[in-house]
């Protein structure tokens, strides 16, 4: 389980990147899990990676901000 201000934290977090998103990066919580995140990165125009949409996950551990998340 989460700690409390884990869970405030990254729901302040999440407020913020909806409020300003990230050019190129969309990031939301698991609907059923606010540790586990789900992204995608979309590729720079002008790089190998233009048009390239690239999936990932950031697992964050209930200590956290104390511990850092793992990411895939």
């Amino acid at each position: 389980m989460a700690e409390k201000a884990c869970v405030k934290r990254l729901q302040k977090e999440y407020r913020a990147l909806c409020k300003e998103p990230v050019s190129h990066v969309v990031a939301r919580p698991s609907p059923n899990d606010i540790l586990e995140w789900h992204y995608v990165l979309e590729g720079s125009e002008g790089t190998p990676f233009a048009g390239g949409l690239y999936y990932g996950k950031i697992k964050f551990p209930p200590e956290y901000p104390f511990k850092p998340p793992g990411i895939r």
